[in-house]
């Protein structure tokens, strides 16, 4: 019998490998039997990179990047210069954020997505979280290149102490959120406006060779 045909129902057949190729999860669907399926799809480049995003702030809260809202958590980010954007609202007195935009491979589920990479986008009391209480004129604070050096830098806050969860809720799913931005290296920041709103960037550059700045 030839070797081909000893192989021919081998696992291996069905590998997806690709040393230029990216391997996503691009969306859901339902099949007849009535469970749940996954659209994959092979992008043709290396330009982008997936990362898994994840925010906690109190009050409300919308997160952009470069000026554009993520389809859900996970996001993909191209090489080159970026700018994450949070608009704070009802911002209670006492409040903080902590946010993690995380690329590595340990948390990439697909191995064609396994590049190698690591993107670490975390929320640090390092004076790269600028944040305003005045209302920007327009939409250019969300963009690269814009001047923030009259922005103030956020302060470290004491992370809550969380309970231990096997089961998260409506009323208790924020920590779970805080959870996993704490995990993936985050640190709880500040916030303090007398209006209840604030708007706050971060910018990054994502570099092909690896890593981000």
């Amino acid at each position: 019998m030839a070797r081909r045909d000893l192989n021919l129902n081998s696992l291996g057949r069905y590998a997806k490998h690709s040393s230029r190729l990216i391997l996503e999860q691009h969306s859901h669907c339902e099949v007849p039997a009535g469970c749940g399926g996954v659209v994959l799809r092979w992008r043709s480049e290396i330009s982008e990179l997936p990362v898994y995003v994840n925010l906690f702030s109190s009050g409300k809260s919308k997160l952009l990047i470069d000026g554009q809202s993520p389809d859900s958590a996970q996001a993909m980010i191209s090489f080159g210069d970026h700018v994450l954007s949070l608009v704070l609202e009802e911002v209670p007195r006492d409040a903080i954020l902590a946010v993690s935009v995380v690329h590595e491979a340990g948390r990439v589920l697909l191995v064609s997505q396994q590049l190698g990479e690591v993107v670490n986008v975390l929320s640090d009391a390092d004076g790269t979280w600028k944040s305003t209480t005045v209302k920007p004129a327009d939409d250019q604070w969300m963009k690269s290149g814009f001047d923030d050096s009259a922005w103030a830098a956020l302060e470290a806050a004491p992370p809550p102490v969380l309970e231990k969860r096997k089961v998260y809720t409506r009323e208790n799913f924020w920590e779970m959120n805080l959870q996993m931005a704490l995990e993936a290296g985050a640190k709880c920041l500040h916030v303090k406006t007398p209006t209840g709103k604030m708007w706050v960037r971060r910018s990054f550059r994502l570099n092909r060779a690896g890593g981000n700045s």
